[in-house]
């Protein structure tokens, strides 16, 4: 080999046992097993050889060297009682006569790891770029530069293309970015201009007569890292042909490169001639680019009319919106927001996101971000918790409640059945539901805020009517509320535990704050900002409990509780949970429209609830069980609505109750861990902006 050694460290084979040889490199590590033993792993350019110490002096030696010391090793070849197949060297391993220090690592300990620099931050590695060469993979990308161009090289002389290389210092001829200038000591004031690539001579090249001309040029360019530029030095394969036309160009090109992107490529889409020919408008359309990556296999969809009908301005003007379709993705929501601002730079323009389920349908809610909340199997454990206990709370039970709400005020009003009406019920929401009936639920979508109007003026009509009484139903209420006789007859804690208990199971349930139901509904509403979407949640908390609920309260109170109401004795007889406002109305409005009232209005309101119930039962049913559980969870829940409107009233509630808290606890725990995720950063969108200034 040569005379500071008999081989490298990734020559000796199981044929060279017995030989006297002399290896040099760095010691990469050391592994003691014994007082006086120890395994020697030695690196040089081309690959590693064990060397194993045995004897107190050569230990002594090994102890008093760093890692990545340089070191000579002399020895003999034996081989190896326990082989390592994975290396070239792994049947042999080097008994060491004498071990010379070449150069001492003075560090005891090294800034990265050898194998790992890639880890290490950039600044640290270009500091100690020596240390970071020596790591194999980036090594292998160097020795793959030079297989790379010594192959282009090959190929272009074939082709009968002159290597020819053209200036560096030059005439600054500026094309699309900045020069790089360098200064001229013997012309003060004038500079020399680097070449960002070399058009000019080639140019000059071809009208001087020589036909074909390639080189592996230099480019250097002073500006910033933005999509389609090469800021600062590059290498590039540049070409020109005389008397030539683009077939021409691309015959050779077809020739060349293919059998290069073989050997060294990891692709291999592209390593078949003909080229792919793509038309200007053919790849606009599928990739959003006039130089697509074939390599990446996604194309752009047009889902105009998934996102028609939103309110969200960009999508809302009649635009054609196209989005990039991305299956099995597994990212964070950080990672998704980086790789978004990733994107920004690159195209100028803010993207968006959004996830879709197999029929691409918009899905989200609590098993999502609980999911994100908890990492692992506790995270998956509290999500399946949720996802059951909703199933159960409102797409079986709280339908039930609803169905029987809507049972017990038709048959006040109207002396309809109350498994008439169930049946009814059910029926018309198993359209909805399996037959994709979408347009009854948009219509019931739009009465609900009219009836919900018109209930709140109808409930004004009432407190007018008893304005004289208003004055006493507030007393009521806090002679109730804080006089010790409230809890007569009980122990205090007993009262004050039934109270409370009372308290947050008409609270969850009237508003669902808490539960992590209304969420669902959330996730895929068409809101500009997470911020504005926030805002509708409580304001949708804030009327329901506040307004319509203090006001059926109200009304309630100062019909059937003032002035020696029906209910001021203390006698409920014949009165339920549901039929007590149709009471209350009818003190006012008489009998019939009284109860008309609150059934016409309470089987939009309930109706509208049992939809969206479902839909969030859906939605967790399909998270546990698949696609497949969607149809047999709908044709379930309708057997609830029809059996909910012919139970008894307390049974059906009492049932919801239990199933609304075991929703609350592992809800609750999410979003306690989400908290710190809560940003006041402005979520203003520039497309948005730019949209309202139109």
């Amino acid at each position: 080999m040569t005379q500071s050694r008999t081989h490298t460290c990734n020559q000796l084979r199981i044929e060279n046992v017995g030989e006297k040889v002399k290896i040099v490199g760095w010691m990469e590590n050391v592994r003691e097993v014994g007082q006086n033993f120890a395994f020697v792993i030695v690196r040089d350019f081309y690959g590693t050889t064990q060397v194993v110490v045995e004897t107190e002096d050569m230990m002594k030696v090994i102890k008093g060297i760093n890692k990545e010391s340089t070191i000579s090793v002399e020895g003999t070849v034996r081989e190896r009682a326990s082989k390592n197949p994975k290396l070239p060297t792994g049947d042999i391993e080097v008994v060491p006569e004498k071990i010379e220090v070449l150069g001492r690592c003075r560090y005891n300990e090294l800034p990265f790891e050898i194998n790992r620099s890639r880890e290490a931050d950039e600044t640290t590695r270009l500091k100690y770029r020596y240390l970071d060469l020596r790591n194999p993979a980036v090594k292998q990308n160097i020795i793959l530069r030079c297989n790379v161009v010594a192959a282009l090289r090959k190929a272009m002389m074939e082709h009968d293309f002159l290597e020819i290389t053209t200036p560096i210092l030059t005439a600054s001829s500026p094309e699309g970015a900045r020069d790089y200038l360098v200064p001229a000591r013997k012309h003060p004031g004038k500079f020399y201009a680097l070449p960002q690539a070399p058009q000019q001579f080639k140019q000059l090249l071809m009208t001087s007569g020589f036909d074909r001309y390639f080189q592996i040029a230099p480019c250097f360019r002073d500006e910033d890292a933005r999509g389609d530029r090469s800021p600062g030095e590059f290498y590039q394969l540049d070409m020109e042909m005389s008397f030539a036309g683009q077939e021409d160009v691309f015959a050779v090109i077809e020739d060349v490169l293919p059998p290069i992107f073989e050997k060294f490529g990891t692709y291999n889409i592209s390593n078949k001639a003909p080229f792919r020919r793509i038309g200007y408008n053919e790849s606009m359309e599928k990739y959003g680019s006039d130089k697509p990556d074939l390599r990446i296999d996604l194309v752009v969809e047009d889902i105009t009319a998934l996102v028609s009908g939103t309110d969200f301005v960009p999508f809302a003007e009649g635009n054609t919106v196209k989005a990039i379709v991305v299956t099995g993705c597994d990212l964070t929501r950080k990672q998704i927001d980086k790789v978004c601002a990733d994107v920004e730079v690159q195209a100028g323009m803010k993207p968006y996101w959004f996830k879709v389920d197999e029929n691409g349908e918009l899905a989200g809610g609590p098993v999502y971000y609980i999911t994100t909340a908890f990492k692992g199997k506790f995270g998956k454990v509290l999500a399946a918790m949720f996802a059951i206990a909703i199933t159960l709370a409102l797409g079986f039970m709280g339908a039930m409640v609803q169905s029987n709400s809507i049972g017990e005020t038709f048959n006040t009003a109207f002396g309809v059945p109350k498994i008439a009406v169930g049946i009814a019920v059910g029926v018309i929401s198993g359209i909805v539901f399996i037959g994709g009936v979408k347009r009854l639920a948009a219509v019931t979508e739009k009465i609900v805020p009219v009836m919900a109007l018109l209930y709140v003026i109808g409930g004004l009509v009432i407190l007018i009517a008893r304005i004289k009484y208003i004055p006493e139903t507030f007393g009521l209420i806090f002679k109730y509320a804080f006089m010790p006789n409230a809890i007569i007859g009980g122990s205090i804690g007993y009262a004050l535990k039934t109270a409370i208990s009372q308290g947050v199971k008409r609270g969850l349930f009237s508003n669902e704050a808490g539960m992590g139901s209304t969420p669902h509904a959330h996730a895929i509403a068409n809101a500009d900002t997470p911020h504005q979407q926030g805002t509708i949640a409580m304001v949708g908390v804030f009327i329901d409990t506040f307004i319509v609920l203090t006001m059926t309260a109200l009304v309630v109170i100062s019909t059937l509780y003032a002035n020696n109401g029906v209910l001021a004795d203390g006698s409920e007889a014949g009165v339920s949970k549901t039929n007590m406002a149709q009471l209350a109305f009818s003190s006012v409005m008489g009998e019939k429209a009284g109860n008309s009232f609150i059934a016409i209005c309470l089987l939009f309101f309930a109706f509208s609830t049992i939809l969206g119930w479902t839909f969030f039962g859906k939605v967790n049913v399909k998270y546990l069980f698949g696609q497949k559980a969607v149809i047999p969870y709908f044709i379930i829940s309708m057997a609830f609505i029809i059996l909910g409107s012919c139970l008894s009233n307390d049974l059906v509630w009492e049932l919801t109750d239990m199933f609304n808290n075991l929703m609350v606890i592992p809800n609750v725990l999410a979003l306690f861990a989400l908290s710190k995720l809560v940003t006041g950063k402005d979520y203003k969108n520039p497309l948005l902006e730019k949209a309202k200034t139109k």
